[in-house]
Parts: structure tokens; C-alpha cells; sequence
């Protein structure tokens, strides 16, 4: 029958302990047949739990970040699976989440515990970080970069953000390509209708008709205020045209 560990956290002790009734007290990780890298493993996570607390005085402890909370208890499940796998079938591991404070025997059941209140931390946790990650968003796309991401698995609620980010960079950058595709699409078109093909045209059914003797004059602004219509024109002009003759009528009677 297997013996039975507990891996636990606890200021100034190892991390694994005895969980036998006739056997108690922490056990040091050396004195079990464990690789030098899941040690090592064991020693790191312990020591960021030590990290939590500042013995000389807890009052002046440093704030413990959500997102550190939910690495450490993904790193405590990822270590129990790998102490099961080298240390069965002398021993087998159980495990006490310091967050959820509670025993958990079956590894599965605290993964879909974790994953549960990782959806739940990130519905609160989204709206303190969201702020931040538009900043950098509207930076990247002022700097015309790209981020890439690549979120290990129990990833917080900011490497969440940050995937999402990555998406918002993508619709941004796929917004632009659209804009320029539709703006080439117009160019084009306009383009297209400044190729006239006069053999085909035809008559403007609603103007007048232009004779022979007709012309073509382009009024200046000033002038078109007053000047609405091509009859008040032709009027001006020929007010104009006999006061001409008439003067010129006179100059001519004088000699």
C-alpha cells in the first residue's frame, strides 16, 4: 500500500509533509527518489510562498497580486501531477490549495475548480487592467508593431487581456487593409468614369438643345450671383452691346 504525502505550503518548512497517521511532520523533497529538476521545482514554489510574508514585520508584507495567487496554485497542481508520476506506486500525493484552503485528491477536480474562478476573476479583475491594456493597444498601433503573446497553461486574467489585445490589434490592423482596399475600389472606379468613349455619347434629353452658333462662357462667381440664368446674360449683353453702337454712333456724327 502506498504511503501517502501531502504537498503543502508553510512559512519556514518544507513543502511536502507526512500524511500518515503514525507519521507526521514536513519531509525533506532529497530524501525521496525525485529528479534534481522537480526539487528544484518544489524548492522555487515554496520559497514564493515564503516571499508572501515578511517575518521580521508581517504588517510591512508585500501585496500579493491576484495573478501571482493563481500562478502559484497552477504551479502547485502542475507539481502534484508531476510528483504522482515519480514517486508512484510507493507513494501517492494529495494536495492543499493555501487559496481554496482544502484537500484535493483528485487532480482533475482542482483544475476545474481553478479554471472556474479564473472565469470569475476575470469578470472583476478585467475591468482594473482593461484601461491599462487600451493604452498599450493605441501605443502598438501608433508604433505600427505587432505583440505576440503566448500564454502558458493557468493563464491569468492579464495574459487573457493580452490575447484579447492581440485580437484588437489584429481587427485594427485588418480595419486598415479594409480601408485601403475600399479607397483603392473607388480610385479605381472614379478613374474609370474619367475614360469617356465619345463615339458613344448622346444628348442630354433634358437641356437645351445647343446650336451651331451657340457658346460656351463661364460666368465668374461674382458675376453668377447676379446673373442667373442665360437670359438675364444675353439681356446684359445686349444693353450693353447698344449703348456701344450708340456711342459709337455719336463719335461718328461729331466728324
Amino acid at each position: 500500500m502506498p504511503k501517502k504525502i501531502r504537498l503543502m505550503t508553510d512559512y519556514g518548512c518544507y513543502p511536502l509533509w507526512w500524511d500518515e497517521l503514525d507519521q507526521v511532520g514536513d519531509l525533506d523533497p532529497e530524501s525521496l527518489p525525485l529528479s534534481q529538476e522537480t526539487i528544484q521545482r518544489l524548492y522555487h514554489w515554496a520559497d514564493a510562498f515564503e516571499a508572501r510574508l515578511n517575518l521580521a514585520d508581517p504588517s510591512d508584507s508585500p501585496e500579493v497580486k491576484p495573478e501571482e495567487v493563481e500562478h502559484f496554485e497552477w504551479e502547485g497542481l502542475s507539481l502534484w501531477k508531476q510528483l504522482n508520476q515519480e514517486l508512484a506506486p510507493d507513494y501517492e500525493v494529495v494536495y492543499f490549495s493555501s487559496h481554496f484552503s482544502e484537500i484535493f485528491t483528485d487532480s482533475a477536480k482542482l483544475e476545474e475548480k481553478l479554471k472556474l474562478n479564473l472565469m470569475k476573476f476575470n469578470q472583476t479583475y478585467w475591468k482594473c487592467v482593461r484601461e491599462n491594456i487600451s493604452q498599450a493597444f493605441d501605443q502598438v498601433v501608433a508604433n505600427r508593431c505587432r505583440m505576440v503573446i503566448h500564454p502558458p497553461e493557468g493563464e491569468s486574467a492579464v495574459l487573457i487581456a493580452m490575447e484579447e489585445f492581440n485580437d484588437l490589434t489584429a481587427i485594427e490592423t485588418a480595419h486598415n487593409e479594409k480601408k485601403l482596399l475600399e479607397a483603392k475600389i473607388i480610385r479605381e472606379e472614379l478613374f474609370s468614369e474619367y475614360h469617356f468613349n465619345h463615339q458613344i455619347v448622346r444628348p442630354n434629353p433634358f437641356s437645351e438643345p445647343i446650336t451651331e452658333s451657340s457658346i460656351t462662357i463661364t460666368l465668374d462667381p461674382d458675376v453668377a450671383e447676379v446673373f442667373k440664368t442665360s437670359e438675364d446674360v444675353n439681356d446684359a449683353l445686349r444693353y450693353l452691346l447698344s449703348a456701344i453702337v450708340e456711342k459709337k454712333s455719336y463719335g461718328a456724327a461729331d466728324y
